[in-house]
């Protein structure tokens, strides 16, 4: 059945999925393609809807889960287990984890409070109070045969970056009630690797670094806003859906955001290419980071480097922006395609999920020297590169296409008709003999192959579209800072042009009408 597009007001995100479980399971508008709605309950349960697969019976899962998420206090309560619904993060995420304590669950536990109580072997948690220097202290005391132990966190556990809100949609095989929005099927997730917090073993002077859980719902691709919500209080919200996937458009006034979930269109045949999963957001929430901390015995600092969090409209890497130009954090070095974390994800031909991604995103650490012994250090956003190895990309956008501008012919010179190519899904080998593989194209979205003229809804070859800028419109692909001693004006002129031109390529059309 035809794909038939609505445009409505929405003032929060949770009115969002209310209006999008109403579009979807219609069947006065979409007849026998309308979806089945399972779950639609609060953050970290979630909304579920049953969509339609290849095959007569076959079905995928659609997640729909927003999550308001405070820096200082969501992580801390949810891994503590202070929040309603927490499956005691403390216990399954690091007392018994392999990546924590490692502990053997052994026989069933009882908790009470901060305190976890397992049969021979005690763990008591104690909040101590803010010291003279601001540090704030959780321990575990672990009593056995071999003595006591305490393991304290220095500082509240924590992975984001600043406090902000989130839409999160995600896209599962099967169906359990008993689980967690997070925990549904949907085979190996692409790894979430914030940046290490440290814990001490009281027994040691230095700290193990660990790299914490996500907080459910992180790792998903998104649309955020800020914590306090949409600016003017309300958005405009275009959703267009067929039988197998949806498509969500929110304007949040000058800012553009685009989810697409459900299946792509497999380069192959459905049948060989049984569940082509795709979950676009226009945010990771990715930040990279940069942080000096001082070892034991160290006059100087030691700069570690990472990301966290922030889905808020002050995150202005290309981790917050359209599909075209989606980036994943990256600490330098040599590219890691198991690291890969973007706004981009699907399944691939085998069932593992990959994140596709143009750009890599990082810190540049800049330093001067003002007398002191040690110098005073910058972390400035670096210019996004596409690092050698970067195997899951997206087309045509991994390609400069600076100088590609390519319009239809038109009689009337005033109407200008883009060029729209086709975004795809595409999966590179790195051997001696480079190939190329076209996964799939996401259904109704394309790149303009020239500079947008205008953003919003235009007529395109008679049909109804949305042309969307990266972000916000006069969004640049970068935003260089000023510590680079640079000063010669061909030099800067040259920058300038390129980046301008570069940014001018970072759009999108998605079609709203068959």
């Amino acid at each position: 059945m035809p794909s038939t597009y609505v445009k409505v007001p929405v003032w929060d995100f949770d009115r969002a999925i209310d209006l999008i479980v109403n579009y979807t399971t219609s069947s006065s508008i979409h007849g026998e393609d309308a979806w089945e709605l399972v779950r639609h309950e609060p953050w970290p349960r979630g909304t579920i809807l049953r969509a339609h697969g290849w095959q007569p019976g076959e079905k995928l899962y659609i997640g729909l889960m927003s999550a308001a998420m405070y820096k200082g206090s969501s992580y801390k309560n949810w891994f503590q287990g202070s929040v309603l619904g927490n499956k005691d993060a403390i216990t399954s995420k690091f007392i018994y984890s392999k990546n924590g304590l490692n502990l053997p669950p052994g026989t069933p536990f009882t908790t009470s409070g901060l305190r976890v109580t397992v049969p021979s072997i005690s763990y008591e948690w104690e909040e101590h109070e803010v010291t003279k220097d601001f540090k704030y202290k959780v321990g575990v005391r672990k009593e056995n045969a071999a003595g006591t132990q305490t393991y304290v966190f220095a500082d509240p556990p924590e992975i984001f970056e600043g406090s902000s809100q989130a839409l999160f949609f995600g896209v599962f095989k099967q169906y359990s009630e008993q689980l967690n929005w997070d925990e549904l099927a949907g085979a190996s997730r692409p790894p979430v690797k914030p940046k290490p917090i440290k814990y001490y073993n009281t027994r040691d002077a230095y700290p193990i670094n660990w790299t914490p859980p996500p907080y459910p719902g992180v790792g998903f691709p998104a649309i955020g806003c800020d914590i306090g919500g949409f600016i003017d209080g309300t958005a405009t919200m275009w959703l267009v859906k067929d039988r197998h996937r949806l498509t969500v458009v929110i304007k949040n006034r000058d800012y553009w955001d685009v989810a697409h979930v459900g299946f792509m269109l497999p380069n192959h045949n459905p049948t060989e290419y049984a569940f082509p999963a795709v979950i676009v957001g226009s945010n990771s929430g990715a930040v990279p980071v940069v942080e000096p901390y001082y070892y034991p015995g160290s006059s100087y600092p030691t700069l570690e480097a990472g990301y966290k969090f922030n889905y808020g409209l002050g995150n202005i890497n290309l981790s917050h922006g359209n599909m075209m130009y989606a980036a994943a954090p990256w600490t330098g070095g040599t590219w890691n395609d198991n690291d890969c974390f973007s706004q981009v994800q699907a399944m691939l031909p085998d069932g593992t999920w990959k994140c596709f991604a143009n750009w890599a995103i990082t810190k540049e650490i800049l330093s001067e020297r003002s007398g002191g012994s040690v110098p005073i250090y910058y972390f400035a956003n670096k210019e996004p590169e596409q690092p050698a190895g970067l195997r899951y990309t997206i087309y045509p956008t991994h390609l400069d296409l600076t100088e590609l501008n390519n319009i239809y012919d038109t009689s009337d010179e005033h109407l200008i008709k883009y060029q729209l190519e086709p975004v795809r899904l595409m999966q590179n080998e790195n051997t001696a003999n480079p190939k190329r593989a076209i996964l799939g194209d996401l259904k109704g979205i394309y790149w303009p192959s020239m500079k947008v003229a205008r953003y919003g809804e235009q007529l395109l070859n008679g049909k109804m579209h949305l042309v969307i800028p990266c972000g916000w419109e006069g969004r640049q692909f970068h935003y260089p800072h000023g510590f680079t001693r640079v000063v010669d004006p061909g030099t800067l002129l040259a920058t300038q042009r390129r980046i301008a031109k570069k940014s001018e390529t970072m759009n999108c059309v998605i079609r709203l009408e068959e």
